[in-house]
């Protein structure tokens, strides 16, 4: 949530949404949607892009538009009129990761500009390592509860005693699951 805070925050935008994107599977989720607090909007949207960021993802590039009309597909359907719209993909060593969408940029001037883009692909950057790191995170989080498991069922298979089994994974289960 932090990334789209930030994002929809920083361009002056009425909302954002981070779309992530699992290239073994081919599926498109939502990961978070954040509103501007600035903004009091009438019907607030769930998500911002889902009719846009496919082409986003598949093709790598940004996707600018002003003045969308409301016949507009990119317009949306669900109460909440886009009238403006900028998505950026999220790409890691040249594969699609996902996209970060703003919709309705407001202010003076109430366009997205490519200085507003260049913005958005720097805040995009920073949330494909973020969500590297967390890749990481998870990674070794798994290769600890694996290696616990391994080492119960070595106990387990060594002896038939059940009083050091049961030591053995509870102490096992302590290191994998702090108090």
């Amino acid at each position: 949530g932090l990334i789209v805070r930030k994002a929809v925050d920083f361009a002056g935008a009425e909302a954002a949404s981070l779309w992530t994107f699992d290239p073994r599977e081919g599926e498109l989720t939502l990961a978070a949607t954040a509103l501007n607090e600035n903004y009091d909007l009438e019907s607030p949207p769930e998500s911002v892009g889902g009719d846009v960021v496919g082409d986003v993802v598949v093709d790598q590039t940004a996707l600018r538009r002003n003045g969308i009309h409301p016949n507009d597909p990119a317009a949306g359907d669900n109460g909440y009129h886009v009238k403006s719209l900028l998505a950026v993909p999220l790409v890691e060593e040249e594969t699609a990761m996902g996209a970060l969408v703003l919709a309705n940029k407001r202010g003076r001037h109430p366009e997205f500009s490519p200085e507003d883009e260049e913005l958005l692909q720097d805040v995009a950057r920073q949330a494909v390592r973020a969500l590297r790191t967390a890749r990481q995170h998870e990674a070794e989080k798994k290769v600890e509860e694996l290696d616990a498991l391994l080492a119960v069922s070595r106990e387990i298979t060594a002896t038939l005693d059940l009083d050091k089994v049961m030591q053995t994974i509870e102490l096992i289960g302590k290191e994998v699951i702090p108090e």
